[in-house]
């Protein structure tokens, strides 16, 4: 047999170190992209609501942290900002002047509801990139995909059979 040729890993690499990304969503979709841009070196900092997002609390725990948020948000700095208030906007504004690239994975509507359009983001920031991720696009309904709502949607949860007759079920893996 032929000899194996083997390569070091790509220890160091990381070319996108110096760039800033600001995440803003919850849960998979929006947190995902920020933490592969994070792993190839971006400074990504997530806003989260007063308290810290919701999948903080989840199960499984390591180490009293959440194994699902530790997976989405490896590598990633945290602020809590209220958005609900002038100021917390404010402060996301001010964020975004700073940015290179900004992710947002909320519904359809929410940004303009808080006071921030991304046309007009753009304008004042033209070097500032924007990625707006929602379930059912931009001009789709303003509701959540997250994946239990896309199972049952899709009919796949009327597929899954439980240990008991309990009615539906989500399907263990995320496909949404």
């Amino acid at each position: 047999a032929p000899p194996v040729a083997w390569r070091a890993p790509l220890s160091g690499c990381k070319p996108l170190r110096g760039l800033r990304v600001i995440d803003l969503g919850p849960y998979t979709a929006g947190p995902l992209a920020a933490r592969y841009l994070a792993d190839l070196g971006a400074d990504v900092i997530k806003v989260e609501p007063p308290g810290g997002e919701h999948s903080r609390d989840w199960f499984p725990r390591v180490a009293h942290a959440s194994s699902y948020f530790a997976n989405y948000n490896c590598g990633n700095r945290s602020v809590e900002l209220d958005l609900a208030t002038p100021d917390g906007v404010a402060h996301l504004k001010a964020l975004l002047g700073d940015a290179d690239i900004f992710i947002q994975s909320m519904k359809p509507g929410s940004l303009e509801r808080l006071g921030v359009n991304i046309e007009k983001l753009n304008l004042v920031h033209p070097s500032l990139i924007t990625c707006s991720i929602s379930g059912y696009g931009r001009a789709g309904p303003p509701v959540p995909a997250l994946d239990t709502v896309v199972q049952a949607g899709a009919g796949l949860m009327s597929l899954v059979d439980g240990p008991t007759d309990d009615g539906p079920l989500k399907s263990g893996y995320s496909y949404a």
